[in-house]
């Protein structure tokens, strides 16, 4: 009996032991591959679009004529096009950018002590900027600066005690410094969004001469600042 019993075990626990065997010989399960981090490494191109808040001081500092100093504020849309490239280095990207932008700000006010009216337009603007910023895989963090550009109108016109029209008027684009900050943010495909300011500060112009020719000793100072904040879509060349 004792015998029948052992053989009845041994028959029983056979296929236990053969799918034990099966089940030590078959290879481990396979992990997915860790997703590959975001590539910021590139050259790119894009568009950008905001609103710009100006700052224009029209000062007559040798008061020939009057002592007028007035502070404009053209404030305005503005659109334009960005062009770029970046360099990423673990978490560090570097990288060097353009743009040229178009904005509609204009302000006239007329002098409460003197019969003359000021006025202020900016017509354009643009940078060359270095980039500097940590990636965060799909979202870069950076600070930016380099040079700005500002194209401008600038006017003031006194009709007393001149005879004739007198004061100055003067359009060009003046070089200064430009610094700001933004983010970036990877979409799919090859697109990429930003949100961004930029701070530009041109220096005064302390040589613009009285168009009168009996006040053209006269000088008058024009300083400008422009602070922007904008959007922009970028298409990259490149891809992870």
């Amino acid at each position: 009996m004792l015998k029948k019993l052992l053989t009845a075990a041994t028959i029983a626990a056979m296929p236990v032991v053969a799918h034990a065997a099966d089940i030590a010989t078959k290879a481990p399960p396979r992990f997915a591959p860790a997703p590959v981090a975001y590539n910021w490494t590139g050259f790119y191109i894009g568009a950008n679009a905001g609103y710009g808040l100006g700052n224009v001081v029209i000062d007559d500092k040798d008061c020939n004529i009057s002592c007028s100093s007035q502070t404009l504020s053209p404030n305005g849309f503005t659109a334009g096009g960005t062009i770029g490239y970046n360099w990423q280095f673990g978490s560090t990207v570097l990288g060097i950018e353009g743009d040229w932008n178009w904005i509609d700000a204009k302000k006239t006010i007329d002098d409460p002590v003197w019969p003359s009216q000021h006025r202020a337009e900016i017509k354009s603007f643009g940078t060359v900027r270095a980039r500097a910023g940590l990636a965060l895989d799909r979202t870069l963090l950076y600070l930016t600066g380099g040079v700005g550009f500002v194209n401008q109108n600038v006017h003031a016109i006194i009709t007393e005690p001149c005879t004739s029209q007198c004061g100055f008027s003067k359009s060009d684009t003046k070089a200064g410094l430009a610094v700001g900050a933004g983010a970036e943010f990877a979409l799919s495909g090859p697109w990429t969004a930003k949100a961004e300011y930029l701070y530009i500060n041109v220096p005064a112009d302390n040589s613009i001469p009285d168009v009168l020719p009996n006040f053209t000793s006269d000088q008058y100072n024009v300083k400008t600042d422009l602070h922007v904040v904008r959007a922009g879509l970028n298409y990259r060349f490149w891809s992870n």
